[in-house]
């Protein structure tokens, strides 16, 4: 059994993961999937939703699954990911980058989107002082590509305006070893391309890749195959533990 924090991207919630819970919990994984600040069922306003309490909220839910865990990020839950795994590595067993920004020291989410031109995203968006909203008739182009239009239309009625602060903020100097990380790309991203992924991971220097082709929402486009690829990282993570012990 694994014990899984799935971190969900911009402007979504936990609800993006349920399949994925589901299909991990069914095979006797342990499973959280929190709402960062400001996103799904949490109420915090905008001046709340900041990269800290997002790490923070990473870390209580590894916390609360107990120890050995294993955080999946996506998107910007890689930036959110790799906040937390700084602040406290001791939490994670290992760090699964899922189509997520991949960021070094000092980087954020905006710095680090700019340097993908032909990414979705800049095109979709209409950007306020305090929150970003993505436009509904881009969603499914850019986000659910591969998966059914019902679906698609389902999970954009549920996006909702992303804050802006956690966008902006510089990821923190890791203050012990970085946990074992590996990253899952999706060759048909249209949010962040498969290229910028690829350039991402390979500068962090995570050089353990799974490949899924799919969209940028493989945990309802590719649900099986993803949670395949998590229960083998897993595997991967527990043996390197015990070879090292």
């Amino acid at each position: 059994m694994a014990r899984f924090v799935l971190i969900h991207g911009a402007w979504h919630g936990a609800w993006c993961w349920a399949p994925l819970v589901t299909r991990l919990r069914a095979a006797g994984h342990a499973v959280l999937a929190p709402d960062l600040p400001g996103h799904g069922a949490d109420a915090a306003r905008w001046w709340r939703a900041s990269l800290g309490a997002y790490a923070r909220t990473v870390l209580k839910a590894a916390r609360e699954l107990g120890g050995e865990v294993i955080a999946v990020g996506h998107s910007l839950g890689g930036i959110a990911m790799t906040e937390a795994a700084a602040r406290d590595a001791s939490a994670f067993a290992g760090l699964v980058y899922v189509c997520a920004f991949a960021p070094l020291p000092g980087e954020n989410l905006v710095a680090l989107a700019t340097r993908d031109p032909t990414a979705g995203v800049p095109g979709a968006v209409q950007r306020g002082p305090l929150r970003t909203r993505f436009m509904a008739a881009q969603a499914p182009a850019v986000f659910y590509n591969a998966c059914p239009p019902d679906v698609a239309a389902d999970a954009t009625a549920r996006l909702i305006p992303q804050p802006n602060l956690p966008l902006l903020q510089r990821v923190s100097r890791a203050t012990g070893p970085v946990p074992p990380r590996a990253y899952i790309e999706c060759l048909r991203d249209r949010a962040i391309t498969h290229p910028h992924q690829r350039w991402m991971r390979e500068r962090a220097g995570i050089d353990r890749v799974l490949t899924l082709d799919t969209d940028h929402s493989p945990f309802i486009s590719a649900t099986d195959e993803l949670a395949a690829g998590l229960e083998t990282l897993a595997g991967e993570f527990a043996l390197a533990r015990q070879t090292t012990a």
